[in-house]
């Protein structure tokens, strides 16, 4: 590891040995500033911003290991590396103490300037990783957080152990106050008892059956209210310990555009009329139970069928029209077709280059499933306006 990555405070009332050590770390390529007791030590950390701090441990004012407890305890200090150093207090219980004080390192005096800088970069490599460690969580808490969908991690008994910002607004719980109790808060009462016995068959017998699969749920919010969820399930270990998070997608407002396309779907199918979507290369794609009645056509044959050449053909009648109203047989069933179209048809469509041939990609037949008997469908006379035929062009 780089030294000058390493930022160094060395505390000692010794100021022989405080220089001395500042200078055996400087000349190893450490950054490094030298404080005479704690309370210095303390002025010192806001202007310096240490990563690893030596300090002696017995000292007049302040010693080394109250100085290490006033670190650990506030938390913009706390990831200080802290290492207590002596000559007096070397016994192992001795040390022993230091440690239990918050300490992350002893070093027992007196120790050879080698043996010291191999501590001190061992030390060093420690402080690296804990830092890349608070990146990556930093960076995981950033991704999680702005998230628009709540993303909660479990532990192996079903306790909640993170909650993202996304959660907080779905479900209406801070995450102070949901960590830890049950998952049964965020799921109706019905379902608790079947997640919790799936949890516990995914721990005792690894059953993994859910995981990476996406299953629908209903999601609990504070006030009682229920919503459909979406749950991807993904598994983890730490520590020997696993750990599930779940990526809950709240699909209310999908919801509810499908049960409103379900109802015009419906409407259509139903529709008197006979109406035919087509792709933008003319491909019938959709016919409904009147289109059938009308031509004789069943939906299995008419899609993918019948379209190009007919279309363009029509089109083209279109253009040639002196009055805006065309007729055309149905090949299968003979009936005579009067179809009425607005004289701007064409001025009032938008085609888009996929549609420059001018392809008519949807159209309603009026009339419905009943043909009159002469076998023609009413003309543009008996029509309530004259844009009962085609209509839209891509």
């Amino acid at each position: 590891m780089n030294p000058t990555e390493i930022k160094i405070l060395v505390v000692d009332d010794d100021a022989a040995v405080a220089q001395g050590t500042a200078h055996l770390l400087k000349q190893a390529g450490y950054d490094t500033a030298t404080a005479g007791n704690g309370v210095e030590g303390l002025q010192l950390l806001p202007g310096f911003h240490p990563n690893l701090v030596l300090s002696d441990r017995d000292m007049t004012e302040m010693d080394g290991m109250e100085l290490c407890r006033r670190i650990k305890g506030d938390s913009t200090w706390a990831d200080v590396f802290v290492v207590l150093i002596s000559g007096a207090f070397t016994q192992s219980e001795e040390q022993a103490a230091g440690l239990d004080a918050g300490a992350d390192g002893y070093i027992a005096r007196p120790i050879a300037d080698h043996e010291l800088l191999a501590r001190v970069a061992a030390f060093g490599r420690i402080v690296r990783l804990n830092q890349a460690l608070r990146a990556s969580e930093a960076h995981y808490r950033a991704v999680t957080d702005s998230a628009i969908d709540a993303i909660v991690t479990l532990d192996g008994a079903g306790n909640i152990v993170d909650w993202n910002r996304g959660a907080q607004r779905r479900f209406g719980y801070e995450e102070g106050e949901i960590r830890g109790p049950p998952l049964d808060r965020i799921i109706p009462a019905r379902f608790p008892a079947g997640h919790h016995a799936g949890l516990e068959r995914m721990e005792v017998n690894g059953e993994r059956h859910v995981i990476g699969r996406t299953v629908e749920l209903a999601g609990l919010r504070r006030d009682g209210t229920e919503f459909p969820l979406e749950l991807a399930l993904s598994e983890s270990a730490e520590a020997g310990k696993r750990f599930f998070t779940g990526i809950m997608r709240d699909t209310s407002d999908r919801k509810r555009a499908e049960a409103q396309i379900g109802k015009m779907s419906a409407a259509v199918e139903q529709s008197p009329a006979s109406i035919v979507i087509t792709d933008l290369a003319g491909n019938i794609e959709y016919t409904n139970a009147a289109f059938s009645a009308v031509t004789g056509y069943s939906r299995e044959e008419a899609l993918g069928h019948l379209s190009n050449e007919q279309l363009e053909l029509l089109t083209r009648e279109f253009d040639q029209m002196a009055e805006p109203e065309a007729s055309f047989r149905l090949p299968r069933t003979g009936y005579l077709l009067g179809c009425a179209v607005p004289m701007n048809w064409r001025a009032a469509s938008s085609p888009s280059p996929a549609s420059a041939r001018g392809w008519l990609t949807s159209f309603i037949l009026p009339g419905g499933g009943s043909v009159p008997s002469n076998g023609r469908l009413p003309g543009r006379a008996n029509w309530p306006n004259r844009r009962d035929c085609t209509a839209r062009l891509s």
